[in-house]
Order: C-alpha cells, then structure tokens, then sequence
C-alpha cells in the first residue's frame, strides 16, 4: 500500500487541519477563515444541493501534506448538468510541494471543471503550467455612503428610483426563482436552487439576504447579498430580460437598501470586466476599483466561454470572507 493518500476530510479532522492550514499559510488559528463554526459550515454541514465531499487532504504516513477545499457549483448547459469547483484554502508543506500538485490533479479527475477568481500572486502563476487560461476579468466596485460620485454618475439612479414604480423587497429562499433559458439553448449558465440560498442563510461569519426587484409588481431581477463585519457585498445578480435599465434599477435599488443598513459602512460589486453590468454598477455611482483574472481548466473540450460567460461573487469565497 501507498504511503501516500488522498482523501476527503470529515469534521474529526477539524483541528489537525486548522493547525495545518494556519502553519502553510504563515498564520495562527485567530485568522478569521479559520474560524472552527466557519470551517464546519464550509466543509462539512450538510448541503441539501451537494452532496459530495468539499475538503481533501494529501496524507504522507498519516500525516497532512497538502490541502484543498472546493466551492462547488452546478452548470447546465441545454439539459446537460456538469459539476465544477473553486479550489478555496489550497495548500502544501514546503517539505511537500508536490501533495499540492497532486491534489490539484485529483480534482482535475473529479470534476468537470475547475476555475480561480483572484487568488494570490503564487496561485496565479502556478495554474497556468497546469492548463488553466484566463478568460476574463472580473471588476470590482465600491461605493460608500456619503461620497460623491464623479460626474452625473448616480443621477440616473436617483431619478430611476423617484418614480416610485420600482421596489427591492427581501425574499425568502424559496421566493427565488430559477431562471430558465429558452428550449434548445446551449448558453452556459449556474441554476440557483432554494436549497443552496438556504444553505448560504446558515454561514456563521457573514449574512446573507435575497432580495426582489420588481417594477409596478413585475419581478425584473434577484439578488444576493452578504453582510460581513461592516461591509455589504452584492454576491449574486440574475437580470430577467438583461436591459440596460433593469440592470441599472438592481444595482440602484440594493445599494440603496444596503447603504442604509446601519452597520453597513461600505458596499461591494462585481461584474465581469467586459459586460454591460459595469456601465449600469457606474451609473448606480460605484467606483471601480480594480479587476482580477478569472481562470479556467476544464478536463474534456464541453463548451467554449464567451466573453461575457461570468462567475459571480457567490461562486468564490470572497462573498463570506472576511476581506476580499
């Protein structure tokens, strides 16, 4: 027998890989994603809509070399379903760099696709030697209560909400529909399930809300949103129709929704660099701060992403984190 498994973890492995992951990543057990009821609700609570394991440890003679967690994600394309991950608290020893590559391999041959938003500068030169490419930038925005916005950006916001046709109600998570996509379409795209809303309203470190934006009782839009610490974060955005003003309403009227929660001292979005959602999170008077590269690798050629093919907040980490 080997003396080198790959296996996945279990809530027993909870302080070895806390110890572990606070020793790779040069920190100690107070890092906030370290936190033992947020690792428990990343890795191990029970997910109605996953089933499958979503942490794995390289073992050397029973000790952990490397790690890697995943955040998983549904895609369908037509009727086809096929599953993909976010590699999330990916790490090896420095004595064992290879656990690394080796774990990364047996995600590799366990899921469709793989995919990095971000991530640290040691990440993203790593993951191209191993057939990931870029294919796209996601932009990332703020606006903060109390600043002004450069130019008229926000006054097509203020006017857009004045006409008191446009409301943004909380929803539960079973009031969140899924979006369908016309028969016989093979656009690319992520259902969003009750069962998985249901399984972000548990995180221990962060709050999340879904929201309704309707006009005059129609529903135009949905959205996601955390709260962490005093930040809030607009994780997820399904425009029904994709206008140019829907995507503008959605973005006015969470904002305003958000910046007016009293502990909220900022807010965040994203979009992917080339969609027309950036020119509506503008015109709704965010400012954008900086894009991050969006890589790819998926094990057999099953679709090729368009430019505007996009992941969300809500598929990475960064919507519970305690910084992004």
């Amino acid at each position: 027998m080997s003396a080198t498994i790959i296996r996945p973890t279990t809530a027993r492995d909870l302080q070895p890989l806390r110890w572990f992951l606070a020793r790779a990543f040069g920190t100690d057990l107070s890092a906030p994603f370290l936190n033992p009821a947020l690792m428990c609700w990343k890795y191990w609570n029970g997910r109605s809509d996953w089933t499958g394991p979503r942490s794995f440890v390289v073992e050397k003679h029973g000790r952990i070399t490397a790690h890697v967690g995943i955040w998983p994600v549904i895609m369908k394309l037509g009727r086809t379903i096929i599953t993909g991950a976010q590699m999330i608290d990916w790490a090896a020893t420095r004595e064992h760099p290879a656990s690394a590559v080796a774990s990364l391999i047996y995600l590799a041959d366990s899921y469709t696709f793989l995919y990095a938003i971000g991530g640290s500068a040691a990440t993203r030169k790593i993951l191209p030697a191993f057939g990931f490419r870029e294919i796209g930038r996601q932009w990332r925005g703020i606006f903060v209560p109390g600043w002004r916005s450069a130019g008229d950006a926000g006054s097509e916001c203020e006017a857009l909400l004045d006409t008191k046709q446009w409301a943004c109600e909380p929803s539960t998570p079973t009031g969140i529909q899924t979006f369908t996509l016309p028969d016989g379409s093979n656009s690319p795209w992520f259902p969003r399930s009750p069962a998985f809303i249901e399984y972000l309203y548990r995180c221990p470190t962060a709050r999340f809300q879904a929201y309704t934006v309707a006009c005059a009782g129609e529903a135009k839009a949905y959205v996601i949103s955390s709260i962490v610490k005093r930040q809030a974060r607009v994780v997820g955005m399904w425009v029904r129709r994709q206008t140019d003003l829907d995507g503008l309403a959605a973005y006015c009227l969470v904002k305003r929704v958000l910046a007016l929660t009293p502990e909220v001292r900022s807010v965040v979005v994203t979009a992917p660099h080339s969609s027309h959602m950036v020119e509506s999170a503008v015109a709704a008077g965010f400012q954008l701060v900086r894009s991050v590269p969006v890589q790819f690798f998926q094990t057999s050629d099953t679709f090729h992403p368009s430019p505007d093919f996009h992941f969300q907040m809500v598929d990475d980490d960064g919507s519970f984190l305690s910084f992004i």
